[in-house]
């Protein structure tokens, strides 16, 4: 029943709604300020983000779903996102960047959690990782089912960030 839903929503296009309201809805609460969506983007796993989070999803009706939702960019533009969040510009890809990717991908998965939903897919969410400098993520393979966003956001640079969610084929 849950790869039934996705696939609809993927298939009628509701799937990227759902994303990009709940990144404008994650996103600018936390910076303060507007973000935009730009369009579709591709999944990541072809062409793997500087920097990325991603949260495990799993159905809590035990039907066996399993999905991620991510969040991910260059470096720049994360550390644009984390400073607004931290005060001070992460040095890097430190401890203090990853983590800020990973508290906003959580913020978001929880509202693509809660979109979904609205349509019957009950899903608990895992813990968010950071997977940096990433040459290929292999999870793709398996998570072909799904949708991406590429949102800005507007601060002074205007970092671009791409969110999404995708599953696992049944």
């Amino acid at each position: 029943m849950s790869h039934a839903i996705v696939q609809e929503l993927t298939t009628s296009g509701r799937l990227v709604e759902f994303i990009g309201q709940a990144a404008r809805e994650a996103l600018e609460p936390l910076c303060g300020t507007d973000v935009t969506v730009l369009g579709e983007a591709e999944l990541p796993w072809v062409h793997p983000p500087v920097g990325i989070a991603l949260v495990t999803v799993v159905d809590t009706s035990g039907g066996g779903f399993q999905a991620v939702v991510w969040l991910g960019g260059e470096l720049d533009a994360l550390a644009s996102v984390a400073e607004v969040l931290l005060g001070e510009r992460p040095d890097g890809e430190d401890e203090m960047l990853q983590d800020a990717v990973r508290e906003l991908t959580n913020i978001l998965a929880g509202q693509i959690q809660r979109h979904l939903a609205s349509v019957g897919l009950q899903m608990g969410l895992g813990l968010p990782v950071y997977v940096s400098g990433a040459k290929s993520l292999n999870v793709g393979a398996s998570l072909s089912s799904g949708a991406a966003v590429r949102v800005r956001i507007s601060l002074p640079d205007q970092p671009t960030l791409d969110v999404g969610f995708a599953a696992k084929e049944s």
